[in-house]
């Protein structure tokens, strides 16, 4: 369908498009946090839009729809609710068309890219736009690692990331676990992964529960031994040696050998030796 004609009036790349015929789809911008836009508002109505919206035309060609820009879209609106602009209303939007033939794959890997005035996705907005593209649009990690110039383990942590518990991404959303601390968690068992969200729980507001501290915590091995408890752990082992005296395939000194392989990698607490 041909788009209306107040939808083709052009100056130069660029179009003029009355602000209510600018649509938002809500299902295709994966970003959920905008943050503050109160500060971006006051920036349109005081020196106007320095960047235009780039859109394409809806179904119908009555209206077209944002590709990138939703921010700037939003904040245009909070201007104009709060009536910041001294000459009235902003009632025209500068827009440009997206380059013919874009697809879904394209306007979802511009997602990724970040201008001026433009907010990063969070970790994950990223996460719900790759598991996007691997299961709408059948792509591999790999295909998708190399359209953003990441590495294929960079986008494997994304699906892990999108793929694990609501605690654990809710924990992310709020900054109390990094996206790393939140992939180690999820591959925890339960009864680990249960212990490093009481951590999570128990921290200081603001403050992120570290990546070492999961380890310490999943692994069962501590961020730092100190030199006493290694001299220990190892008189341990060397009494255990003096003590195995046992055949080789007698079941206690397998079963003695894995304790002490356990006990010096930190897996177990260090038991008092029999006399």
């Amino acid at each position: 369908m041909r788009p209306d004609k107040e939808l083709t009036a052009s100056k130069g790349s660029e179009f003029i498009i009355p602000f209510d015929k600018i649509i938002i789809d809500p299902t295709f911008n994966a970003r959920k946090d905008f943050g503050d836009l109160n500060g971006l508002a006051k920036d349109i109505a005081n020196r106007g839009l320095d960047i235009p919206l780039i859109v394409r035309y809806s179904d119908d060609g009555k209206s077209v729809v944002i590709i990138d820009g939703e921010r700037r879209y939003r904040a245009i609106k909070i201007a104009n609710e709060k009536k910041l602009c001294q000459h009235g209303d902003i009632l025209d939007v500068r827009c440009v068309m997206e380059p013919p033939g874009t697809d879904d794959i394209a306007r979802c890997l511009k997602m990724f890219s970040t201008g001026t005035n433009a907010k990063p996705l969070t970790d994950m907005e990223q996460a719900e736009v790759v598991y996007r593209l691997v299961t709408v649009y059948n792509l591999k990690p790999k295909e998708i690692a190399a359209k953003l110039s990441k590495s294929q383990t960079y986008v494997s942590h994304l699906l892990e990331l999108h793929a694990a518990p609501h605690e654990i991404k809710q924990a992310v959303a709020k900054k109390q676990l990094s996206p790393t601390a939140a992939v180690k968690t999820a591959r925890a068992t339960p009864d680990k992964r249960s212990q490093v969200m009481a951590k999570v729980r128990t921290a200081k507001p603001g403050k992120k529960v570290k990546v070492t501290d999961v380890e310490k915590i999943t692994k069962g091995i501590p961020a730092m031994i100190s030199s006493k408890v290694i001299k220990d752990k190892i008189a341990y082992m060397e009494e255990f040696i003096k003590k195995a005296r046992e055949p080789v395939w007698n079941p206690r000194l397998i079963e003695a050998v894995k304790e002490g392989l356990e006990i010096a990698l930190g897996i177990r607490e260090l038991p008092t030796l029999e006399e």
